[in-house]
């Protein structure tokens, strides 16, 4: 039980190491006319605490993209197309539009957990979307949220025994 243990550490302790490697030390260097790739699927996904938020990055529909962390089975996926009124960062008390893509079946629920626990539901939806040109998984619903307080904000989904959540930054 104590090699384990041990084993254990060391393996822990080589994550970390690894993780605290700047992207300068593995990215290969790139011309200033070269944009930096994209890769959501293979990106850190958010974490309580927004310590990541999911990553965020521009779509070709407009809005900015999000790939949520998941549970439930190895094939759930969440997404959301965020439509601020104005650009990122989100901003408190102002409505988002948010556009919801997730695998599984049954109805979408939606939640926000926020600073010191609060919970928010959407001011509008979710209403499901008959068609979609948004090329992601699952079926789509539109909702709308206002946050409150500016902070870390879980938005949690549940459709059937699955669920998501996207972390984001609202200041």
């Amino acid at each position: 039980m104590k090699k384990l243990q041990i084993l254990l550490c060391v393996c822990a302790i080589g994550l970390l190491l690894s993780a605290c490697a700047t992207a300068t030390d593995v990215a290969p260097a790139r011309s200033a006319q070269t944009p930096p790739p994209v890769k959501l699927e293979t990106a850190q996904l958010g974490a309580a605490g927004c310590h990541p938020p999911s990553p965020v990055a521009a779509s070709a529909l407009g809005g900015w993209e999000a790939r949520g962390t998941t549970s439930g089975s190895d094939t759930t996926q969440v997404w959301a197309l965020l439509m601020p009124a104005g650009s990122l960062p989100i901003r408190a008390h102002e409505s988002v539009k948010i556009v919801w893509k997730m695998t599984g079946s049954g109805s979408l629920r939606l939640v926000g957990i926020g600073p010191d626990g609060m919970s928010l539901t959407p001011t509008s939806g979710p209403q499901q979307h008959g068609g979609s040109n948004w090329a992601r998984p699952g079926d789509e619903w539109g909702s709308q949220f206002l946050f409150p307080a500016a902070g870390c904000w879980d938005l949690h989904a549940t459709r059937g025994g699955a669920s998501g959540d996207i972390w984001l930054e609202v200041r």
